[in-house]
């Protein structure tokens, strides 16, 4: 695991940087003006209630009525509730990260119920997303994005090893593990280590009992539960289990994966000192938005198809991201700014391109 690095700091921005952002943030603060209190507050718990709803709705029918529905059909009840826990992850614990939910004390609770659902510790998903990820976006050993650990070159910078050539063929199969990794071995490693790509994680008797007790609830609820109530034997839990946290995993995998690690954006290095490029222009550089101005993606995605928007004003609501992702891809084209952006195909084709170039090219 990356530890803990000296302070690094972002060049300052050129005048036609500062003009671009200038106008952008004029036009997004107008849009964000336009939109009520109670409207946004209605969509992002309309979402929360709808996902949780779903989730827990599933896991309750499995759990207590799953023999009632035969193998098939609760096998794709697994696979439902898989691609709504990942929605529960990213439209409740990523938002309140960014405090859309209201008060500070609701956000934290709410953060913490929507990693816990999937087993995910919340406090260790906070810090590297805050301070490693959104502070230093694809910079190696900055970003914990970037690591890629000992199977995966996610950037130029890090050290190749021979097996890696062959990473854009066995890194998809790996996505499929990804959340189960994080369920057993990461959150563990990164709490042992105390940092994370240089962010530092607090190490206290609280938190400790906070990582144990989550993974064990989670256990209980996700394989005990059920092997004790739906009357199918564990062979067959464990088989739903393991297919549900195949789609979290490849979900959540897409989602993070291609809008940062592709052959598209840019991966700047920097250990200490001062960076060669702007904070603006490396929120732009090292993004790559999917269908941004799409409303319906933007819903079930929790606005991580707009995360362009999201870098530059992470605190905005992420029900405006389709309006605000327009404005911003008007606004690069006006000031000759960068600004990547297409179809899932694309960043998936970009994205594998990245590992094979990688891989080939030490």
């Amino acid at each position: 695991m990356i530890s803990k690095t000296a302070p690094l700091s972002y060049a300052a921005a050129t005048p036609g940087e500062e003009a671009f952002f200038r106008a952008l943030q004029a036009r997004v603060q107008t849009e964000i003006q336009r939109s009520t209190r109670a409207g946004t507050l209605f969509y992002h718990w309309f979402r929360a209630v709808l996902y949780l709803g779903l989730y827990w709705g599933i896991w309750w029918a499995l759990s207590f009525h799953g023999s009632s529905f035969g193998a098939s059909t609760a096998l794709a009840l697994c696979l439902a509730m898989g691609f709504v826990g990942t929605g529960v992850a990213l439209n409740l614990g990523h938002e309140s990260t960014h405090g859309v939910f209201g008060p500070k004390p609701l956000n934290r609770f709410i953060l913490w119920l929507g990693f816990s659902s999937i087993g995910i510790d919340a406090w260790i998903w906070e810090s590297g997303h805050l301070e490693s990820h959104h502070r230093y976006v694809n910079l190696e050993g900055r970003d914990i994005g970037t690591d890629g650990g000992k199977l995966l070159r996610l950037t130029r910078h890090q050290a190749p090893s021979k097996f890696q050539r062959y990473q854009h063929l066995y890194g998809p199969w790996i996505y499929f593990i990804y959340t189960i990794n994080w369920l057993l071995v990461r959150d563990f490693k990164i709490y042992a280590h105390g940092s994370q790509a240089g962010s530092v994680v607090k190490k206290t008797p609280l938190r400790l009992l906070n990582l144990i007790a989550v993974k064990a609830v989670y256990f209980i609820l996700t394989l005990w539960i059920p092997y004790r109530y739906s009357g199918f034997g564990f062979a067959e839990i464990l088989t739903g289990w393991v297919a549900m946290h195949f789609v979290i995993s490849l979900y959540t995998a897409v989602s993070l994966f291609t809008s940062h690690i592709n052959a598209r954006v840019s991966f700047p290095r920097g250990s200490s000192g001062t960076l060669s490029v702007s904070w603006i222009r490396q929120q732009l550089s090292s993004t790559f938005d999917i269908h941004p101005t799409s409303t319906f993606l933007n819903f079930i995605w929790g606005g991580f198809n707009a995360h362009a928007i999201h870098h530059l004003f992470p605190q905005a609501s992420s029900h405006l991201y389709p309006r605000l992702s327009q404005i911003l891809r008007e606004e690069t084209q006006k000031h000759g700014m960068p600004y990547h952006w297409g179809s899932l195909f694309e960043a998936t084709k970009l994205h594998l391109q990245h590992l094979k170039e990688l891989g080939a090219n030490p």
